[in-house]
């Protein structure tokens, strides 16, 4: 009879309690409702942020991977400023590469707009594989096809077309810099370049690199970008490149396009690093937010009864 008497007692002091905290935390949520909506927007915000930074993540991580795997670039090594033009048969013949794009470039000026554009002279047939522009959708097959016929023509960015007025049909004519070469440059627009995903080395205007050779009355090249046949092997044809030129009289140095992109991301921050500090900092401003906030409430409401 003792044990049946304090079990009735401790459940209906349990039912209470029960109903009493419900009373609280309904109680709350209704005269509260402000406090209790910013709280509820709070934690939504909280886990966006979350998985907005875990994609930065992400994507600097997968990025470097998947995008230009199988591209190498070539520059100039030591007091050599720019490459020969010839260069450009060397790589393509070397044993392991599908193409090869040789890249040229100035800065000009059109009409009275102070701010300069890129004038990018590209190799027009090995630019549109490797960029991927027809197949990503950045450019009409129409326009590429039109371009590589035009040996005058030129292919503009998108966002240069919009800033200068340009239109696809439309000649223009680039001025030269201060301190620059001191004759023009007419260019015959043929297409306008979207917004491409891949890989991008195209500058404001790209015309034809011979014509810009022709322009500059230079036969050299910035620099060369080639393409691996398997993106496995590109460190290693990209080391044979390297080793084979040492001793030229141009030498070269090669690097993977991903090991460029990895290296700049090193460069700049550690990504995981600063994306992990934020992530934790912005869980724990959360945490404290929403238990200040229950604690106060909940403190109100006690008082009440």
């Amino acid at each position: 009879m003792v044990g049946a008497g304090c079990h009735d007692r401790f459940s209906t002091r349990w039912r209470t309690n029960g109903l009493l905290v419900n009373r609280i935390v309904l109680g709350t949520l209704r005269q509260r409702w402000l406090r209790t909506l910013l709280v509820g927007l709070s934690t939504l915000f909280a886990f966006t942020l979350l998985g907005f930074f875990f994609a930065i993540r992400h994507g600097f991580a997968v990025g470097p991977v998947q995008r230009g795997a199988d591209l190498i670039l070539i520059e100039p090594r030591g007091g050599h400023a720019l490459l020969p033009i010839g260069l450009l048969a060397t790589v393509r013949a070397f044993p392991g590469v599908r193409f090869a794009v040789g890249i040229a470039g100035d800065t000009m000026r059109f009409g009275t707009n102070p701010h300069p554009v890129t004038v990018t002279g590209l190799s027009p047939r090995a630019f549109l594989h490797l960029s991927g522009l027809v197949k990503s959708g950045a450019l009409a097959p129409g326009q590429a096809q039109r371009w590589q016929a035009d040996r005058t023509g030129a292919l503009v960015s998108a966002a240069a077309a919009r800033k200068n007025g340009w239109r696809i049909g439309q000649t223009i004519l680039l001025h030269p810099m201060p301190h620059s070469l001191p004759h023009d440059l007419q260019v015959h627009i043929d297409g306008i370049i979207g917004k491409n995903n891949g890989v991008n080395f195209s500058g404001d205007v790209n015309v034809h690199l011979g014509y810009f050779n022709r322009w500059s009355h230079t036969k050299t090249v910035d620099a060369l970008f080639a393409q691996a046949r398997n993106a496995r092997e590109a460190g290693a044809v990209a080391g044979a490149i390297q080793d084979r030129l040492s001793n030229s009289t141009t030498p070269v140095h090669t690097q993977t396009f991903r090991s460029l992109l990895q290296s700049i991301v090193e460069r700049l921050a550690d990504v995981n690093t600063i994306t992990a500090v934020v992530i934790t900092a912005s869980l724990f401003g959360l945490f404290l937010i929403c238990f200040n906030t229950v604690l106060h409430s909940v403190a109100e409401r006690v008082g009440q009864f």
